[in-house]
């Protein structure tokens, strides 16, 4: 685990497409997105964890987490299952290290961030927030409901317009 830096932005961006291609109601980000929207978002790279391969050195994962008030607030993920732990962990030590001791997770829930949630604050008590939006422009009430009831399904709000 270490901070971002700004050589990483183009392996976070195609680890952050390879994590998101197949999910509904994810936006996938072109390359302006990632110069101009994704630091006026996030700030500088360096307040972004990632994950690294030791054997390869590639990135595996990649996290944002941001101080909100009293909180830690974990506002995206993308890479493989497996460093979602780590990363987490890592989250949750510097929130406390900044005298946090609440979280709030804002990535879709899955039985791989079910199990890694203990490791972002050991005693952390779960709460579930169902909130979302959908714009069914020319689509039928079964297929919106299709959609946003699909397993993984996820709309960021700094996506919409």
């Amino acid at each position: 685990m270490r901070e971002a830096t700004p050589e990483d932005a183009v392996e976070v961006a195609a680890l952050h497409h390879a994590h998101n291609a197949d999910r509904p109601l994810t936006s996938l980000r072109e390359p302006g997105d990632w110069a101009v929207r994704v630091p006026a978002w996030y700030g500088p790279a360096e307040r972004q964890l990632v994950a690294v391969d030791p054997a390869s050195g590639a990135l595996t994962g990649w996290i944002v987490a941001e101080h909100a008030g009293d909180c830690v607030e974990v506002r995206e993920f993308a890479g493989a299952d497996a460093c979602l732990e780590p990363l987490l962990a890592a989250v949750g030590s510097r929130g406390l290290a900044a005298g946090l001791s609440r979280a709030r997770v804002r990535i879709p829930g899955s039985p791989a961030v079910a199990a890694a949630l203990p490791a972002l604050l050991a005693d952390a008590r779960q709460v579930t927030e169902h909130a979302g939006m959908a714009r069914p422009l020319h689509a039928t009430a079964a297929s919106v409901r299709a959609t946003v009831s699909a397993p993984g399904s996820v709309h960021r709000y700094g996506d919409s317009f």
